[in-house]
């Protein structure tokens, strides 16, 4: 740098000269370059701030408008505390039936409670007829037959009730008599012919008749042939 008072050279950051003592010439210019500077920022430094200034106000004006909604919210909330929730699943949630005008409608609910009252009757009385039904009479056997002379008919039948009555009749159309037996199943199968082990016998003429009381049992109706020629006979005989 020159110094512009005794133009001799001297260092460039000198503010006054070494030589002559003068202020140097470039460095005055200088500061109030960089004076005038500071002076623009300082012009431009309060519009900043004002700019930065409008700027948290609209952010605080949003902010604010913001948070008036959650405390009307928050207020609601503390005025109904025990507001009941709704239900998650509400197509699941029992409805009652309403009118186009919005009102209950009682005549359904009226339709609903005499359909449950009259099916609960209708159940109730069809399990009490079928306590009250009696056994139904159970056929043996009714029809003709033949028997051979010196042999015997044999039918299987089963009393299903606690007590039954074994009924009918017995008529011999051609022949001698017939004599008729009912036994047990497992004592017919060990002991058939003989007759000791029977439950009861009838028979011995030309129409006799059926009518005693079994147990619930597994039986065999026995007819026996002892003559020496074949007897045809026609029998009717149930269980009830």
């Amino acid at each position: 740098m020159i110094c512009q008072n005794c133009h001799e050279k001297v260092d460039n950051d000198l503010i006054f000269c070494t030589n002559c003592g003068e202020r140097i010439s470039g460095i005055e210019s200088a500061e109030q370059t960089v004076l005038k500077n500071d002076s623009q920022v300082t012009k431009n430094s309060p519009e900043n701030t004002a700019k930065t200034s409008s700027n948290i106000k609209w952010i605080a004006l949003i902010v604010a408008l913001l948070a008036i909604p959650a405390s009307i919210f928050g207020v609601y909330l503390l005025m109904n505390p025990n507001k009941p929730q709704i239900p998650q699943n509400p197509a699941k949630t029992n409805s009652v039936a309403k009118t186009p005008t919005g009102k209950t409608n009682s005549t359904t609910n009226s339709n609903l409670d005499n359909f449950h009252k009259n099916f609960n009757a209708d159940n109730s009385n069809t399990n009490q007829s079928n306590t009250e039904t009696p056994v139904k009479e159970v056929e043996i056997i009714n029809e003709r037959i033949e028997i051979y002379a010196k042999s015997s008919y044999a039918k299987s039948f089963t009393v299903k009730a606690e007590t039954a009555k074994i009924v009918g009749e017995v008529e011999v159309l051609q022949g001698e008599s017939i004599i008729g037996y009912v036994y047990l199943q497992t004592v017919y199968d060990e002991h058939f012919p003989d007759p000791n082990f029977k439950m009861f016998s009838f028979g011995e003429a030309k129409k006799s008749v059926v009518d005693a009381t079994l147990v619930k049992e597994n039986y065999v109706l026995v007819f026996a042939n002892d003559s020496d020629k074949s007897v045809i006979i026609k029998s009717k005989i149930s269980v009830k």
